[in-house]
């Protein structure tokens, strides 16, 4: 699976700006997230055009606003899904998990809040869905180069989001594993999930940072 993002990395236009040849790599270990807007035809059948626009940029901002205390970046947008990594191009020693899993809890909880002028009855809702793993990427494109992420774990980490329900953050076993071996998350077991590719996979909620686990 290929994506590709509206604006280069800062890190990877300084060089292209600079004239440095941009190298494909792979890294080992990335962790990459999407977030989907639930129920946005809604929007799209009761709003003008102008006013569903508004509402994208608003709420897109205000997850860029998240990303921007942490050390990740948002990859791209594409309709009413928002796309984010960490760990890429800057490598952070296993932070990207937690990085990614504090950005889910917090754009989670500023969507609760958030209220839609247009649309008095609606409510925003989101799902996340995150997995960590092996990636390639690169830039792509000369007159407008986009920097790439490709591989499985794009691909799972979408597949997350997509089985996910409203107002959770489902990951896989395996990403769950690290975040309650960390012991400042709380996640429940939501059971063995159907995923398209992969057949039947364990799956939780992430539902919380905490402290200490032992309060629980």
């Amino acid at each position: 699976m290929k994506v590709l993002n509206d604006n280069i990395v800062r890190s990877i236009a300084a060089q292209l700006k600079a004239g440095e040849t941009i190298i494909p790599r792979n890294y080992e270990s990335v962790t990459v997230g999407f977030c989907q807007i639930v129920e946005f035809m809604y929007l799209m059948e009761h709003c003008t055009p102008e006013q569903v626009i508004s509402f994208l940029n608003e709420a897109f901002m205000t997850f860029d606003e998240v990303i921007k205390c942490h050390d990740a970046y948002k990859v791209e947008t594409t309709g009413e899904t928002y796309m984010m990594a960490s760990g890429v191009p800057r490598e952070n020693g296993g932070r990207h998990i937690f990085e990614i899993a504090e950005i889910a809890l917090k754009i989670r909880e500023k969507t609760f809040a958030y209220k839609v002028t247009a649309a008095p009855n609606w409510h925003l809702r989101v799902r996340i869905g995150f997995h960590c793993g092996p990636i390639a990427a690169g830039v792509i494109g000369l007159r407008s180069p986009r920097y790439c992420l490709f591989g499985d774990t794009v691909n799972f980490a979408s597949r997350m989001q997509s089985n996910c329900e409203a107002n959770q953050i489902q990951v896989a076993e395996s990403t769950a594993k690290i975040l309650m071996e960390n012991s400042k998350y709380n996640l429940t077991k939501r059971g063995v999930v159907h995923v398209k590719g992969k057949g039947d996979v364990n799956t939780y909620w992430l539902n919380e940072l905490i402290l200490n686990k032992q309060q629980y």
